[in-house]
């Protein structure tokens, strides 16, 4: 087979799928999500102003194998919000291999990245309250990755299939907990239809509301702006929640939450536990550093912390489902849908149709919000396909959706 094609930037995000990598650890070419605007095998720089605060040295930095971080003054005088930007850099390190170990690495590199910015930058008060969530999303925005992949950087999710890995999922504001519920039927002592049954389905909307250390996640809007009552004996650990109020207690409001899956569950017909074990568990974090750490204490629950880590969880074999909100646009018709996380551009297209065999012509558009366009707020997302290198074309559809993409169907 002739050389594969080099990723080339086009100005719209690219499902591209001949990539082999600067380590050619792919020689026959993986289907990566490219951003609209780089230069292959060299670092993607950008910067990002009005994130000083306007108190404390710019001077510091900090810098791993994969990103880089400071400050830079625009001009004379001194530093203000309006003339200091942010300086980011995704080195050209592990970024271009397609080796799993490079993908891991860098997956760890960009955990440690936004921990270190949020410590030695956020909390200290240099930068604004929420800067580092604005940092890791921008970032997300600019990073080629195979298109699973793509979610980690997003909200940090952990499908758990690969050796020495746990499934888990940020909770973001914007998204919605889908809550499934079973409850416990009892019939008689012997009967074998004892057990739990489904019940009902429940959506919780993610929002955040604002504090004084900057804002934080909120399980309801209204709960998170009232003054939440005492749950008697709530003070268990983990905490066990029937419902929404559980999640909002008295001084229970967290910057973090992280969904964790367990790695097995109880038989219906068995009577089930209070352990995070064996059950959903949410962990609500005040710090980047708290949230890391509890995540390599999963299954069990690490309440250190200032204020203290929570561990909830939801009794009765519930499952929790994250949603993200897009927009789907059909014969002139716009709706905005809630979808779980991990829904691909073909679970969309197929509610209506079957899977295009070619991109062209194409059955979709498909734009993102991004803050890497170079047009606009949003930019395009494209197939690349060219002559003379078989693709399975069905593939070029399996990119996951974020929150705000926008599919039109052209028929």
């Amino acid at each position: 087979m002739s050389t594969l094609p080099t990723p080339i930037s086009n100005n719209s995000y690219q499902v591209f799928p001949y990539f082999v990598g600067t380590d050619e650890a792919c020689e026959s070419g993986a289907i990566y999500l490219l951003p609209p605007s780089f230069t292959y095998k060299s670092p993607i720089q950008f910067t990002i102003s009005s994130l000083y605060s306007g108190s404390g040295e710019i001077s510091g930095t900090y810098d791993n194998d994969d990103f880089s971080f400071s400050l830079s003054q625009q001009g004379s005088g001194e530093p203000t919000q309006a003339n200091v930007q942010a300086n980011i850099t995704l080195k050209a390190n592990n970024m271009w291999k397609c080796a799993d170990s490079a993908r891991s690495a860098l997956m760890a590199n960009f955990t440690d990245f936004l921990q270190n910015i949020e410590s030695s930058f956020e909390i200290p008060g240099i930068l604004f309250p929420g800067t580092t969530n604005l940092i890791g999303q921008q970032i997300a925005d600019r990073m080629p990755a195979p298109m699973i992949e793509s979610l980690f950087y997003r909200y940090a999710f952990s499908p758990g299939l690969s050796a020495g890995t746990k499934p888990y999922v940020d909770i973001r504001a914007g998204m919605r907990l889908l809550l499934e519920t079973q409850v416990s039927q009892f019939l008689s002592p012997t009967s074998s239809m004892n057990g739990y049954i489904s019940d009902g389905r429940f959506p919780l909307t993610i929002d955040s509301v604002a504090t004084s250390n900057g804002r934080v996640i909120a399980f309801d809007a209204f709960l998170g702006n009232i003054k939440s009552p005492t749950i008697t004996d709530a003070s268990t650990n983990p905490v066990v929640a029937g419902g929404a109020i559980d999640l909002q207690p008295v001084s229970g409001q967290r910057k973090y939450w992280r969904l964790f899956y367990p790695q097995s569950i109880g038989a219906p017909s068995a009577a089930g536990d209070q352990t995070t074990t064996n059950n959903i568990t949410l962990i609500g974090t005040q710090t980047l550093a708290q949230l890391n750490t509890a995540t390599t204490a999963y299954p069990s629950c690490d309440t250190s912390g200032t204020p203290p880590n929570i561990c909830s969880i939801f009794l009765g074999r519930a499952i929790a489902i994250p949603e993200i909100p897009i927009w789907i646009i059909v014969r002139g018709q716009t709706a905005l849908e809630y979808v779980p996380l991990g829904t691909t551009i073909a679970n969309i297209i197929q509610r209506f149709t079957t899977i295009p065999l070619s991109p062209t012509p194409s059955v979709v558009s498909i734009s993102r919000v991004s803050s890497a366009s170079t047009s606009g707020l949003s930019a395009g997302i494209t197939q690349t396909v060219q002559q003379g290198f078989p693709v399975n074309f069905s593939t070029l559809f399996n990119l996951p959706l974020i929150a705000g993409d926008s599919i039109t169907f052209n028929f």
